[in-house]
C-alpha cells in the first residue's frame, strides 16, 4: 500500500517537472525566435510559442527542411 502512495506522489512530481521543462523551453524558443533565430519545424509548437500574431513564418531551406521564425517588423 505504502509503494502506491508514494508512487503517485513520484508521477505527480514527475509530471509537475516535465510541465515546468516545457514551461521553460516555450520561453526559451520565443526569445531565441525574437533575437532572429530559425528553429527546426518539429522542435516547435506554433500554437503555444509566445510571438506576435501573424509574426511567424515557415521557411524551406534548400535540404527541403523546414524552420519557423519571425517575420520582420514591418513599420506603415
Amino acid at each position: 500500500m505504502q509503494s502506491l502512495q508514494s508512487s503517485g506522489k513520484t508521477d505527480d512530481r514527475l509530471d509537475f517537472g516535465n510541465k515546468c521543462k516545457q514551461e521553460r523551453m516555450i520561453e526559451l524558443q520565443s526569445r531565441e525566435l525574437e533575437k532572429g533565430a530559425h528553429l527546426r519545424e518539429e522542435t516547435v509548437d506554433e500554437h503555444v510559442v509566445d510571438v506576435p500574431d501573424g509574426r511567424l513564418e515557415r521557411i524551406t531551406k534548400d535540404d527541403g527542411k523546414q524552420t519557423l521564425s519571425l517575420k520582420p517588423d514591418v513599420i506603415d
